[in-house]
């Protein structure tokens, strides 16, 4: 919710695009996306933090 509501404050900001805020998004959703893809049934719950991160 923090990131949400920090996000909003950077679409009020007349001078940021908002398509970079949603190219930016985008990008780090892509990049959970391939580090998910490399999950394997042997991890455990210390592998996830750079997921959460």
């Amino acid at each position: 919710m923090l990131t949400g509501c920090s996000g909003m404050a950077l679409l009020n900001i007349r001078w940021i695009d908002c398509r970079w805020v949603l190219a930016a998004g985008a990008v780090l959703l892509m990049n959970a996306c391939l580090l998910g893809m490399q999950i394997t049934s042997d991890w455990t719950r210390q592998n996830f933090w750079t997921l959460q991160v």
